[in-house]
């Protein structure tokens, strides 16, 4: 590719694509003529306080896909202010902690989106660099207007790209920095425990061992068909703890249940994510 050359990517088994969703509703106008009267804001946060507001998530390489359902998300910021960041796993869960950033810098963060090209009317066009770089899949969106698309080798070096593409692309480095470090300013942030899981089932690995006894009656792990996997959605809440335990103290992602083995991923559902995911 030369540089005069503009290459939309989308390389994602979940099928993301950029979009551009016009999410004002006859509803939202309304709300904006009321009490508030014309000097409402356009851009305000979504009335949802599980709606995403700005998410970074990695993944693929060396052409692979980005990103697979049982994949976390490194950081997800929501219109409450919450934020959920992704450390070092935990056993075999991955390790969540939640945060909570006031409203004017996460506002504060949009307008910068916004005004950088991230969050508006035109598709964001981050270019295209080679090879077999991994992927980040990301999430901007205010009331008004929703953005989602991926970025192929986003700290890449430059070549072969313009220089309207190169700016995007450091303005959504920055973006990820600056959430990042709003989420570390609240030192009083906690772990977060998740109310919903999943569990993916497959075929299990040739060199199994240490496997983990399955510790819930149900669901039952039922023989997975070929090695394409199967998602077990599971929501009460006393089989939720149960199972994070388990998957915290459990040296690999083999389980046993019945004297016979599997493969299993277990992911925390984050709030806005409910039942099993699309891959």
């Amino acid at each position: 590719m030369n540089g005069s050359q503009s290459e939309v990517v989308q390389p994602t088994s979940r099928g993301l694509r950029i979009i551009v969703l016009h999410l004002v509703t006859a509803a939202a106008v309304a709300a904006c003529a009321g009490s508030e009267g014309p000097s409402a804001d356009p851009h305000a946060f979504p009335a949802d306080p599980e709606a995403i507001v700005v998410q970074f998530q990695p993944g693929g390489g060396l052409a692979g896909p980005c990103c697979e359902p049982w994949a976390v998300p490194d950081i997800t910021a929501y219109g409450d202010g919450r934020v959920v960041v992704r450390g070092p796993n935990v056993g075999r869960l991955p390790g969540l902690r939640q945060a909570t950033i006031d409203e004017a810098d996460l506002a504060q963060l949009l307008a910068d989106a916004r005004g950088a090209g991230l969050l508006g009317p035109e598709p964001v066009d981050p270019g295209v660099v080679c090879c077999d770089m991994a992927y980040t899949s990301v999430v901007i969106a205010d009331a008004a207007t929703a953005q989602e698309f991926v970025v192929m080798g986003l700290d890449a070096p430059d070549r072969d790209l313009t220089q309207r593409q190169i700016r995007t692309r450091q303005a959504i480095s920055d973006l990820r920095a600056r959430l990042f470090a709003l989420a570390e300013r609240d030192a009083g942030g906690s772990e977060y425990v998740p109310d919903e899981l999943v569990a993916y089932v497959r075929a299990p690995l040739a060199d199994a061992a240490n496997a983990t006894p399955w510790p819930l009656e149900e669901p039952r792990l039922d023989a997975p068909i070929g090695d394409d996997p199967r998602c077990f959605h599971i929501a009460a809440g006393d089989d939720v703890g149960t199972l994070v335990r388990a998957a915290q103290q459990s040296p690999g992602d083999n389980w046993t249940a019945d004297g016979r083995e599997w493969t299993v991923l277990v992911r925390p559902l984050l709030p806005h994510e409910h039942g099993c995911l699309e891959g």
